[in-house]
């Protein structure tokens, strides 16, 4: 006769196993999916961020859209010192952003977008990372590698920390030694030395997630498709291991009036940024087209023909992030030099060619005088308590200066996870 202690179903000895579990480690148990839905959604409010400096091009990183639609997130890392911000949208349009605000030391800031619509229903919703178990699904929207369309990486929540964690001992003494070597060991340099504890002490959301360089910035979301973090750092010790700004610390930075820092932005034209090269280029348009107008109008209406292809295309897209009137304006501009580059060909409409693909010309040149996207000018610290230096450069928070100067305080290494910042190279 069969024991009937032994007689018990499989599947209500695993379920009951798993509850147990569940109670002894005080965590739901919750069989979570990620739609595709919620992905495209939280793709629709990814953007791809390019800088530049002084230098020239700098770096890439990823953000994403909050507020009112028209801002952006991202890791301080990634914009800190740039003197412009290019914004690309999942539509493939570009924006000028501007610096706001920052917390420096959760490594976030926030950029206003000239010409992007306020579209509230692009921003991100917040969730909780209290909310968070062992068994928290969670995925990352971003531009590794600084790739154009926005990628999706999965994975699981696996604990909280804070960065002076995180990383190792030795890099997080460099910090705190790093104050005397950038700002001097005076008064003025003693000042710095709470941000960097301050800086270590923040908290961290640690995931395993497989991202990468150009991640950094972007949105990390669970299963409801509510934003729980920002990707800023990745392991070099163990792949696939990435480390979130929690996203409490992207609220309070929202909600909080108060900023240490004002930022300057003033709008530059062609000849502003690039006097020589654009001076050459007009001279070009006007002196050698128009000596040689029989060969350069319908060449100048091939060029314009593919300015004319790409307004087009966003003129008639469904989803668009700016003004549909702005491209639709573009491409009447451009359709004359088109439509004047064909009659160029035609002789007994030569003239009227000419004067159509000069008009575009004359465009063009004049669009050189035009204030163009803002440029950073300026940082003034709104801080008493640590007053501007006089001379100072635009490295202007004790931790962008760090990233800066890596080389001397915070050296690349294999075991460094300040060396694999996702942002910017």
């Amino acid at each position: 006769m069969p024991d009937d202690r032994l007689n018990l179903n499989l599947g209500e000895v695993t379920s009951h196993f798993r509850d147990q579990a569940a109670k002894l480690s005080g965590q739901k148990l919750v069989d979570e999916v990620i739609s595709d839905a919620t992905v495209d959604k939280a793709k629709q409010s990814t953007v791809k961020i390019t800088t530049s400096s002084v230098d020239g091009p700098r770096g890439y990183g990823s953000g994403f859209i909050v507020g009112s639609g028209n801002e952006i997130i991202t890791n301080l890392h990634v914009i800190g010192n740039a003197r412009s911000i290019d914004i690309a949208t999942p539509s493939g349009e570009h924006f000028a952003a501007r610096v706001t605000k920052v917390d420096e030391f959760s490594d976030l800031a926030l950029l206003k977008v000239d010409g992007m619509s306020a579209d509230s229903s692009r921003a991100v919703k917040f969730g909780s990372t209290a909310d968070l178990s062992g068994y928290s699904k969670l995925f990352a929207v971003g531009h590794p590698n600084g790739v154009d369309r926005a990628e999706v990486s999965q994975g699981t929540f696996r604990a909280m920390s804070t960065y002076g964690e995180v990383i190792p001992k030795y890099e997080a003494d460099q910090w705190r030694n790093g104050v005397p070597v950038l700002y001097g060991k005076d008064a003025f340099g003693q000042a710095y030395i709470p941000d960097a504890e301050k800086y270590l002490a923040t908290s961290r959301v640690a995931a395993t997630l497989h991202i990468d360089h150009g991640n950094s910035g972007g949105l990390v979301q669970n299963a409801k498709g509510e934003t729980i973090g920002v990707a800023t750092n990745i392991s070099p010790q163990r792949p696939g291991q990435a480390f979130l700004v929690p996203s409490e610390n992207v609220v309070s930075l929202l909600n909080n009036p108060n900023n240490r820092f004002a930022f300057n932005y003033e709008k530059e034209t062609n000849f502003d940024r690039n006097p020589v090269l654009t001076a050459g280029k007009d001279v070009a348009l006007l002196g050698l087209g128009y000596k040689f107008r029989p060969v350069a109008a319908p060449l100048l209406g091939a060029a314009y023909s593919i300015d004319l292809y790409n307004d087009l295309k966003l003129a008639t897209s469904s989803n668009l992030y700016g003004n549909r009137s702005d491209y639709v304006r573009n491409a009447a501009i451009d359709a004359a030099g088109v439509t004047g580059g064909v009659l160029s060909l035609v002789p007994k409409a030569r003239m009227v060619g000419y004067g159509l693909v000069g008009a575009r010309v004359l465009y063009e040149v004049g669009s050189d005088l035009f204030k163009g996207d803002p440029v950073l000018n300026h940082v003034k610290r709104t801080d008493a308590a640590q007053p501007q230096r006089s001379g100072e450069p635009l490295y202007w928070s004790l931790i962008d200066r760090v990233n800066a100067n890596s080389g001397q305080v915070a050296p690349r290494s294999a075991s460094s996870i300040q060396g694999l910042r996702l942002g910017r190279h």
